[in-house]
C-alpha cells in the first residue's frame, strides 16, 4: 500500500472523528498529494513553492509561488475566505519546547 493511501484513509477518519491532521510534504506532487486526499485537508498552511503548478496543487490556487520566504506563508481554510496572508515569527527549538510542554498540561 502506498503511504498516500494510508495518510488518505488516516485524513478521512481524522475528520471523521474531529482529530487536527497535521500532513507535511517536502514538495506538491500529484502522486503524494491526490485529490482525494487535498479534499479531505480542509485547512492549508502553504510555504512558498517553485511554480504556479505546485502553487495550484498544494493551496488549490496560485500565488503561492510568489511568498517571500523566511515565514511568509499562504493560508486557505474551509470557510472560503480566500487565501490569507501571514509572517510567522521565528521560535527557537528552546521556545517551541517550551510551548509544547505547557500544551501539554491542558485538560481538555
Amino acid at each position: 500500500m502506498l503511504v498516500s493511501n494510508v495518510v488518505q484513509q488516516l485524513g478521512m477518519m481524522a475528520r471523521a472523528a474531529g482529530i487536527f491532521l497535521v500532513f507535511a510534504a517536502q514538495r506538491p506532487e500529484a502522486k503524494v498529494m491526490t485529490a482525494q486526499l487535498r479534499s479531505n485537508l480542509d485547512n492549508r498552511l502553504i510555504l512558498r513553492v517553485a511554480s504556479e503548478a505546485d502553487s495550484e496543487m498544494a493551496l488549490g490556487s496560485k500565488g503561492a509561488e510568489q511568498l517571500l520566504g523566511k515565514g511568509h506563508i499562504a493560508v486557505r481554510l474551509p470557510e472560503g475566505q480566500g487565501v490569507i496572508l501571514a509572517q510567522v515569527p521565528y521560535l527557537a527549538p528552546d521556545e517551541v519546547r517550551e510551548i509544547v510542554r505547557a500544551l501539554r498540561t491542558i485538560k481538555f
